[in-house]
């Protein structure tokens, strides 16, 4: 089922923006924009999945930030023999991940721009099936489940969505007309899992560097009204060790209260700058007057507001924080804009 797509403003933007869709009844080309900083020890699995795809790739595009190790030798072996042109950039300065992402994005020429760590693994059909999931031409982004691996490339048993609490619940939700709302709930898109059209860079870029580049794409075009799909398959997997940036989530509750306690002051003022920034391209994208974007902004005020008053509550006393916390856990603010109520116990005890 599609998300709604508001009237005026909004529906011309999104039938713009696909008017730089492929025609339909051909299957949209593919770059895959791979970033890589001191990767080489899992690098090769990543390389050789890509060229066992069951279908290729139209390009490989490799953003190297700077580094020290035997990454980009690697790559450029594998450049020799890849069943697809493979394009290196060594960066002449260290951008760090999102600007890396950002500048790798832009050098792409495919119909359509799948991301990609140096550390996960693919799995055969990936390509195939990021191309089925734009036939129709409002899609604006997809991604999958995966499996979480160690360091090894073993299966853990936890898959990718199970581990960020995407439920079947929280699917049907995603899927229906509220998306926006459920994005911003609580993020659900692994950067490493997702394709996004190539005609909508020039609404993506530049990237927030307040959020990691997955929440902002899939915020962004959900709120242009150009919705993402859910792609059920593990067609990733995702690996996890020690040196990685970015991880799944814990799966047990204690672990998830030490991880927010520990990062959450820092989390709150990165995502309040966010989702400003996210207003303000949402606001110098789109037309005023239409009601699905009064609703969006409104969405976005409220979480704003939200995150806010979290702020103002972690910088009181246990005493002073007691009846705020309790004031937000009654209007539900904390599960529609926090993700879940727990968070209500991170601001109460931490």
């Amino acid at each position: 089922m599609r998300p709604s797509v508001g009237a005026g403003g909004w529906r011309n933007l999104a039938t713009r923006a696909s008017e730089g869709a492929p025609n339909p009844e051909a299957h949209a080309t593919v770059s895959v924009a791979l970033c890589t900083y001191n990767g080489v020890s899992y690098l090769s699995d990543q390389l050789e999945s890509i060229a066992d795809q069951t279908v290729l790739p139209a390009e490989l595009v490799v953003c190297d930030d700077r580094s020290t190790d035997d990454t980009v030798a690697l790559v450029e072996s594998f450049a020799g023999s890849a069943p697809f042109p493979v394009r290196i950039h060594r960066n002449p300065e260290n951008l760090g991940s999102t600007r890396n992402f950002e500048q790798a994005i832009g050098l792409c020429t495919g119909d359509l721009i799948a991301l990609c760590d140096q550390d996960d693994v693919w799995r055969r059909e990936k390509v195939a099936r990021l191309q089925d999931s734009f036939v129709d031409p409002i899609v604006g982004f997809a991604f999958s489940d995966g499996d979480l691996i160690d360091a090894s490339g073993r299966p853990t048993g936890v898959s990718l969505w199970m581990s960020m609490g995407f439920t079947p619940r929280r699917r049907k939700r995603f899927s229906g007309p509220h998306q926006f709302a459920e994005l911003l709930r609580r993020n659900c898109v692994t950067g490493a899992a997702m394709a996004f059209r190539a005609s909508l860079r020039p609404m993506i870029l530049p990237l927030s560097p307040s959020i990691i580049q997955d929440k902002w794409i899939s915020l962004l075009l959900a709120g242009l009204g150009l919705p993402g799909v859910a792609i059920p398959e593990r067609l990733i997997g995702y690996r996890q060790h020690a040196e990685q940036q970015v991880g799944a989530p814990p799966t047990s509750v204690s672990e998830r209260f030490e991880r927010k306690r520990s990062k959450l002051d820092r989390w709150l003022g990165d995502h309040i700058e966010a989702l400003r920034a996210l207003r303000d391209r949402l606001d110098a994208l789109t037309p005023d007057g239409d009601g699905e974007r009064v609703e969006t902004r409104r969405l976005i005020d409220a979480k704003i507001e939200h995150l806010e008053r979290r702020q103002r509550i972690r910088s009181r006393g246990y005493a002073g924080r007691v009846f705020p916390v309790i004031s937000e856990l009654l209007s539900s603010r904390y599960l529609r804009f926090s993700g879940s109520n727990r968070s209500a116990a991170v601001d109460l005890w931490s």
